[in-house]
C-alpha cells in the first residue's frame, strides 16, 4: 500500500460515517503487510485520542492487537502513558480554571444597598430605612441564588470538560492495562500529581478495569503494593471495587496482600474496611480500633464505611460463618476500643 493510499485510509478517520473503513483497512493492513505496519500504527494512535467516541475505540482496540504481539509495542505503550499524562495534566488546568471562576463569582461584590447614603433624619427616614432594609434583605437573596446558579453551571461545565478530556486520553492506556497491569504504575503516578476534581473522574474511569480484573486479585495485588505517595485514594477505591463487585468474601491474596502492605507501609485503616469480612478473628480484632477511628476523621461518608465494615464482620455467607456475631462484635468493641469510642462504634451498628 503506497503512502497515498494509507493517506486516503486516513481520510476516512476523519468521517465517522466511514470511521470503520478506515481503522478496519488499517488493521488488515498492519496484519498483512509488515513494512507498512509503522506508518499505519502512527494514524491509529493519532486517532485514538479523537474527540468522536467510535472512532476513538475502533482505533484503539486494532492498535491493541498488536500490543505485546509486535516489535512495535513500545511505541504503543509510549504514546498510550505520554497520552495519560497528556490527559491528566490538561484536565488539572480545566478543573483550577473552573474553581477560579468559581471563587471570583463568590467573591464578586454586590451593589452598594439601598439607603446607604442617608442614614440620618427623622421617624420618615426611619420608616424609609426599613423598607430599604427589607428590599436590601430580598436583593441580597436574590444575588445569592444568581451566584449559586452561576457557580453550579461552571461546575457542571469544566466537570464535563474534565470527564471528555480524561475518557479521550485515557482509554488506550486503561485498555493496554488488561494486558500488563504494570501501567497502572504510571496511572498512579499521574493520579498523584493531578488536582483534587481530576482524581474524582480517574477513580470513576477506572472502574471498568478494575471490575474486570476482580477475579484475578493475585495480579492486582503486586501491583497496588508499590503505589507512589499521593495515590492512596486511588488505591482504597480499587479494593474497595474487588470487595464489592468481587466474592463476597474478599480472597486471601487480596486480604494477605492488603494487609502485608497495610503493615509495610504503616497505612490506614480505610484500606482494610472492605476486607473485614475475610480476615481471622484475631487479625480483626487488632484492627477494630482503627476502623472505629475512622469516625473521628472530618471526611464524610466514613459512618458509612464503618456500618459496611461492621456488616461485613456479622454477616455469614455460604461456607463462610460470619467473623463475630453481633453480640462478639459490641463485646469486641468494649474490650478493643477506647470508651470514648465504644458510643459511636455502637452506633454504626445500628
Amino acid at each position: 500500500m503506497p503512502p497515498k493510499a494509507i493517506g486516503m485510509v486516513e481520510l476516512c478517520l476523519k468521517t465517522p460515517g466511514a470511521a470503520a473503513l478506515g481503522f478496519v483497512t488499517l488493521e488488515k493492513a498492519m496484519e498483512l503487510r509488515a513494512p507498512i505496519m509503522k506508518p499505519c500504527l502512527d494514524i491509529l494512535l493519532t486517532y485514538s485520542v479523537h474527540p468522536e467516541r467510535t472512532t476513538r475505540v475502533g482505533c484503539i482496540r486494532a492498535a491493541k492487537r498488536f500490543y505485546t504481539t509486535s516489535e512495535h509495542s513500545q511505541l504503543i505503550e509510549k504514546f498510550a502513558l505520554a497520552s495519560m499524562k497528556r490527559g491528566m495534566e490538561t484536565a488539572s488546568v480545566v478543573g483550577r480554571k473552573m474553581e477560579e471562576t468559581m471563587k471570583a463569582i463568590i467573591d464578586r461584590p454586590s451593589e452598594p444597598p439601598i439607603g446607604s447614603e442617608n442614614n440620618s433624619g427623622g421617624a420618615e427616614n426611619k420608616d424609609n430605612n426599613s423598607d430599604a432594609n427589607a428590599n436590601n434583605s430580598n436583593k441580597d437573596e436574590n444575588i445569592m441564588e444568581k451566584k449559586k446558579a452561576e457557580i453550579m453551571e461552571v461546575r457542571k461545565r469544566g466537570e464535563r470538560d474534565i470527564d471528555k478530556t480524561l475518557l479521550s486520553h485515557m482509554e488506550l492506556p486503561l485498555a493496554l492495562c488488561t494486558r500488563n497491569l504494570n501501567l497502572l504504575l504510571d496511572l498512579f503516578a499521574d493520579y498523584a500529581r493531578a488536582t483534587l476534581p481530576v482524581q474524582i473522574h480517574v477513580r470513576k474511569i477506572i472502574t471498568p478495569l478494575i471490575r474486570s480484573v476482580v477475579s484475578t486479585p493475585g495480579k492486582l495485588v503486586p501491583v497496588l503494593q508499590q503505589f507512589p505517595a499521593g495515590a492512596e485514594t486511588a488505591v482504597v477505591r480499587i479494593i474497595a471495587i474487588m470487595c464489592v463487585d468481587g466474592p463476597q468474601v474478599p480472597s486471601k491474596e487480596l486480604v494477605n496482600g492488603v494487609l502485608e502492605m497495610c503493615e509495610e507501609r504503616k497505612l490506614g485503616a480505610e484500606f482494610v474496611v472492605f476486607l473485614a469480612g475475610g480476615m481471622e478473628k484475631p487479625v480483626l480484632l487488632q484492627w477494630l480500633s482503627p476502623i472505629v477511628r475512622l469516625l473521628e476523621k472530618k471526611e464524610g461518608g466514613n459512618v458509612g464505611l464503618v456500618s459496611e465494615s461492621f456488616r461485613r464482620i456479622t454477616t455469614s455467607f455460604p461456607g463462610r460463618p460470619s467473623v463475630l456475631s453481633p453480640t462478639e462484635l459490641l463485646i469486641a468493641l468494649h474490650n478493643n476500643v477506647d470508651m470514648d469510642l465504644v458510643d459511636k462504634g455502637v452506633a454504626s451498628t445500628a
